[in-house]
């Protein structure tokens, strides 16, 4: 399976990381002398499941700064987070003839783990009738590994969850919902817009803790006309990005603790 990553932005001057990154994109900070970026290739490169990387968005003077065993496919940004993530989809749809699942990840979460990428695979193969497999982290898996990383969290119904920064998109997607492609590209910067893609109801009854995450799960599947399945994330590395300074520093101090164990 092809792992797709989109390479992100570049701080800008009132970003709170912008004193990290000093005008370079946000991937390439480094933690412990390695890329942000690099740590998450060598997890992808350990990992058997993978069979090449696609990064979507790297400017070209920093595509030499990292490396992998794996082959990687450089392709350049298109503008959007969505453009980025069919870019992505589409290379990885004609890398082979056959419909099959990509895994797509931020681009952010250096504390990510072979095991993680081995366990999301798995997920897509005992599923092989998904368009769309979106992993989830629960405060308390959470806040175990990294206490006070100041995540943004759903309250819903049964489950306090944030987003895990890890997906599976079958390339069948391409055609099968190309109309949902094209009016999510359209409403990137549209908040109200997206939202009615989705369904205000199922927002709305969401953000008032009225649904379980089976029932959110399947009211904004059934709305996009999706066969998809919000699956919790057991591994805290996958779902913690770096998006602040004291984030950068409480996965630094992870990381160091990892390396030397």
């Amino acid at each position: 399976m092809e792992a797709i990553l989109t390479a992100g932005g570049t701080p800008h001057p009132k970003d709170p990381l912008h004193s990290l990154s000093q005008g370079e994109p946000k991937t390439m900070i480094t933690i412990l002398g390695r890329p942000i970026l690099q740590w998450i290739f060598d997890a992808l490169a350990a990992s058997p499941a993978i069979d090449g990387i696609i990064l979507v968005g790297l400017p070209e003077p920093f595509q030499k700064q990292v490396h992998s065993p794996l082959p990687i496919t450089f392709l350049p940004d298109q503008g959007t987070l969505m453009g980025n993530i069919l870019t992505g989809l589409e290379a990885a749809a004609a890398a082979r003839p056959e419909p099959h699942a990509a895994m797509l990840l931020s681009s952010d979460i250096p504390a990510l783990t072979p095991e993680a990428v081995e366990w999301m695979a798995e997920q897509a193969r005992q599923r092989p009738d998904a368009d769309l497999l979106y992993t989830v982290a629960t405060r308390k898996v959470m806040e175990k590994t990294f206490p006070g990383s100041k995540r943004t969290y759903v309250r819903l119904k049964d489950v306090e969850v944030c987003g895990g920064d890890m997906v599976i998109l079958h390339t069948r997607m391409l055609q099968a919902n190309r109309d949902l492609w094209q009016r999510l590209i359209e409403s990137r910067k549209k908040p109200l817009q997206q939202a009615a893609i989705i369904g205000f109801d199922t927002l709305l009854l969401a953000l008032l803790g009225q649904l379980t995450l089976t029932q959110a799960e399947q009211r904004v599947t059934a709305r996009l006309n999706l066969r998809g399945h919000a699956i919790p994330t057991p591994f805290a590395g996958s779902a913690m990005d770096v998006d602040k300074p004291d984030q950068f520093t409480l996965i630094e101090s992870f990381l160091r603790e990892r390396e030397s164990s």
